[in-house]
């Protein structure tokens, strides 16, 4: 008699949607990222257009430098808050 030789498959049926699962995760993580980073040059612009109209009002006066980084500090302080919940 001829002996049969039986090849197991072990392939995973639900393979694709697993990787389509994890696919659709890291579009998610890439726009999320994009978001938020978006947003925080919102607020650095922000920052700097306030700083220049404070230069242009005190006529370079330091102070305007001091109000930037307060801004730009609580810029940076928003987006890691935003990035813990």
């Amino acid at each position: 008699m001829r002996q049969h030789n039986y090849i197991e498959d072990n392939h995973d049926a639900f393979g694709w949607l697993k990787t389509l699962g994890l696919i659709v995760v890291v579009f998610a993580l890439m726009i999320g990222s994009s978001i938020l980073a978006a947003k925080a040059d919102q607020c650095a612009d922000s920052c700097r257009a306030r700083n220049n109209e404070c230069r242009i009002q005190t006529k370079g006066s330091p102070s305007c430098d001091a109000q930037q980084n307060a801004c730009l500090q609580a810029c940076i302080a928003t987006l890691s808050k935003s990035k813990k919940n």
